[in-house]
């Protein structure tokens, strides 16, 4: 970030305002897409670590890859090394690929079908129910966020939000992008 606001174009006079760094900070929030709804994946994965009445620290799913770690200050889905899905009790929600983008889109050479296992991706999907109605999508073997409440980034939007490692939901479901949403042209029909 700038040391001078007046360097990010915003309209606003940083001489009239007694804090620029917070105007600054308000209008950085204008960058989120709203989301479907408050986020409740903390919740959710502290229930996971709860079933069964057995309090845990860490409990396997599915495959042996594959946790759900509580540090105290945040629970993780942890995918091999990498704590894929971080979510905070305020409700934030961080999400991580550990820079694997494996899968999707794929062939094996001996089946000539997409290969199969989980996917760093699949655990991503994992919270998409609790995250404010965030989800991913795949097109062009490119990750892209979508609203399963809203609409927002679906296949028909005219707008795509690009997943980038460190994409954060926050409390209120709303999205912050790492990459700046791509406009979609549409393709014009023959007559």
């Amino acid at each position: 970030m700038p040391d001078d606001p007046r360097q990010m174009g915003l309209d606003f006079n940083p001489d009239e305002v007694v804090d620029p760094k917070a105007e600054v900070m308000r209008y950085a929030e204008t960058f989120r897409i709203p989301g479907g709804g408050p986020t409740t994946t903390y919740d959710y994965l502290r229930g996971k670590l709860r079933a069964g009445g057995r309090i845990r620290n860490r409990q396997r799913l599915g495959g042996r890859n594959t946790s759900i770690i509580d540090y105290g200050d945040r629970v993780a889905i942890r995918y091999h090394e990498t704590d894929v899905v971080t979510a905070y009790p305020d409700g934030k929600v961080v999400v991580e690929t550990g820079g694997w983008h494996p899968g999707g889109g794929q062939y094996s050479p001996w089946h000539g079908k997409p290969a199969s296992g989980v996917t760093t991706r699949d655990r991503i999907a994992m919270m998409a129910g609790t995250a404010g109605g965030w989800d991913i999508y795949q097109k062009d073997r490119v990750w892209y966020w979508y609203n399963r409440s809203t609409g927002a980034g679906n296949w028909n939007d005219d707008r795509r939000f690009p997943f980038e490692s460190g994409d954060t939901i926050y409390p209120d479901g709303s999205l912050e992008l790492q990459a700046e949403p791509v406009e979609v042209r549409r393709r014009k029909k023959r007559a």
